[in-house]
Order: C-alpha cells, then structure tokens, then sequence
C-alpha cells in the first residue's frame, strides 16, 4: 500500500507517516467512547430514597414537553394582559412609558426609543412597519392613532458661491 500511495499520488515518506498518524488518530477518537463504557465503574445507588428519587426524575423527564415552539408567546402572555390605551401620537416624540401603555414590553418600548435616539426617524405611519419588535397585529391597531409631525424630509443645507480667483503666475 506504501508503494501504491507514493507512485499513484506522489506522497514523500514523510506525508506518508502523518497520514498513517491521522488514521491512527481518527481510528482511537472512534473506539474511545466504546471503551470508556467497558472500563467505567459502575456505581451502583445504595440508597433507596436515591434510587426512587432518580425514578421520579425519569417519568417527570419522560412527560416533560417536548416542543418549544411556541416559548416567545408562553412568556409574553405569561405577564398577564396588560391595559391597554390608545391615543394620538408621534413616534419620533413619545417615550418608553407612552410605548408600554400600547400593550408592548418594556425591552420591546426601549428598542423603539432607541432607535429613535440614535437618529432613526419615521417620516410616514407605514414606517411602523419596519420595527421588528412591532407584531403585524399591534402595527395594524396602532396604525390609525398614529400623526406624525410633518417636517421637510431633506432639509436643504445653504449652498456657497465661491468666487474664482485668478492664478498667478510666478516667474523663476
């Protein structure tokens, strides 16, 4: 097999050994977990209130859900329903607190707040629409509330005339 690898695909003595290491390597990482359950001892549970404990642990894993799908909503709804009041407003203006009175979470109002804070602006009420913390059906009952102050979108910056000057020349 040597003289087979070296003449076929041109492997030197020395790739020679490290691929025969990276099998040996691959072949004992294989057989470890075999071996490491043969030669383990096997503790036996004296107790008897350890060993019913340990039965109680195995049928409430055994009945324990399974399915995480629906985790967010379990935990939002698990806060209770909270009041909610509608009322006019301008997002670029309101706050956290004015935010949580529409029926969204705190870390949900704080990530509004701050979008606003480091410069994002809504110019239009379907600007709503791309806040990721906003669910489509809290979006659709705050869209008719929604009175944003309007201001000109690009403000024109005042423009300079320069006046060009002549070159001068100099001689040498």
């Amino acid at each position: 097999m040597k003289n087979w690898l070296m003449n076929s695909y041109g492997f030197s003595k020395r790739e020679y050994n490290g691929l025969l290491l990276l099998l040996i390597i691959i072949l004992l990482v294989t057989l470890a977990p075999y071996a490491y359950q043969y030669y383990r001892s096997k503790n036996e549970i004296v107790d008897s209130a350890e060993k019913l404990a340990l039965q109680k642990l195995i049928l409430v894993d055994r009945y324990a859900k399974k399915h995480y799908a629906n985790t967010r909503n379990e935990i939002e709804s698990a806060g209770g329903k909270r009041e909610v009041k509608y009322f006019n407003f301008d997002p670029n203006v309101i706050s956290a607190k004015e935010w949580e009175q529409f029926g969204l979470s705190p870390k949900q109002a704080m990530s509004i707040v701050n979008y606003v804070k480091k410069g994002g602006k809504f110019y239009k009420p379907e600007d709503l629409k791309r806040m990721y913390t906003i669910s489509p059906e809290k979006y659709k009952a705050l869209l008719p509330y929604v009175n944003i102050a309007q201001t000109n979108q690009f403000e024109k910056k005042p423009s300079f005339a320069y006046t060009k000057k002549e070159a001068v020349i100099v001689d040498v």
